[in-house]
């Protein structure tokens, strides 16, 4: 796995949540969140979107299991919507892997992960998120990234 530092800044975003098991459920919320940007004209070129799932299903029962949609907001502009609120992304030191934009991928991703990490002599801070990034950039070459926050 290649992995490289990167300073992510903090950055104001429309985010969507949902509480269950992960799966194809997360997937209908990521595109969810698709459609509305592009209904408010927010996604182009530039657009990135970050997917937190903020539980570890090997230890939190698959019901309790908190997931979340994030697209970054230029000028931390909100339309209003019933569906959406503001969150942040608090930003930081990060690790982060370039993955294919598949759903083997990022799974293989996943499981390299932390055996990478000690490879390249860090440690994951966790009083934060681990980030997926979608960056369009990214998205059109078929990949997508695994940002690891490091102390």
């Amino acid at each position: 796995m290649n992995l490289h530092l990167e300073t992510i800044p903090p950055c104001p975003v429309a985010k969507m949540g949902r509480t269950g098991p992960y799966g194809a459920e997360n997937a209908a919320l990521m595109e969810k969140m698709k459609s509305w940007a592009r209904l408010h004209s927010l996604m182009g070129a530039d657009s990135v979107l970050y997917a937190i799932a903020w539980d570890n299903p090997q230890t939190t029962q698959p019901e309790d299991c908190r997931y979340d949609v994030c697209l970054v907001l230029p000028q931390g502009l909100l339309p209003p919507d019933g569906d959406m609120t503001l969150g942040r992304i608090a930003g930081g030191r990060y690790a982060v892997a370039v993955l294919p934009h598949t759903p083997e991928g990022v799974a293989k991703g996943w499981d390299q992960l932390f055996p990478a990490l000690s490879q390249l002599g860090v440690q994951p801070d966790p009083s934060r998120p681990i980030l997926e990034r979608y960056a369009a950039r990214m998205i059109q070459s078929h990949q997508c990234e695994l940002c690891v926050p490091i102390l």
